[in-house]
């Protein structure tokens, strides 16, 4: 029982070490706060409230165009494979602001049904982010 106690706290501990690990970065403090502002959004049923979030994950949507992504230079080592890929990157994350900029009139509007479409969207677009972005 304690060597399975211990791995799993062993286990947890890696964990909580990567996470904070990637809010290390600048990238990461934008990323964190978009993220904390999704998750909430998706809980918000004031729409003034759901409105201010979705501004606070734009507002981080707009600060990450400063940076790129840790890995990226392991992950695009040819100079003109990484230019298109930071193009891309930056496209993804205009994506993401046009979409939480959705959420914000679809919160004003009372389209309850609408902000969680374009929660799902969000979703969907930061899964492939980082499979294109992040290391494994």
């Amino acid at each position: 029982m304690k060597k399975f106690t211990s791995t799993l706290l062993l286990i947890g501990s890696l964990f909580l070490l990567d996470v904070a690990r990637a809010d290390d970065t600048p990238l990461g403090e934008q990323m964190s706060a978009m993220n904390d502002a999704y998750k909430a959004m998706g809980k918000e049923t004031d729409a003034a409230k759901g409105a201010t979030l979705a501004r606070e994950a734009q507002t981080a949507m707009l600060k990450s165009l400063e940076f790129k992504p840790e890995a990226f230079d392991k992950l695009f080592p040819d100079k003109a494979v990484a230019a298109k890929a930071m193009v891309e990157y930056r496209y993804m994350i205009g994506e993401a602001f046009v979409i939480f900029c959705k959420v914000e009139m679809a919160f004003l509007e009372g389209k309850p049904d609408d902000v969680k479409k374009l929660l799902a969207e969000a979703k969907d677009l930061k899964k492939a982010g980082h499979d294109k972005f992040m290391e494994e």
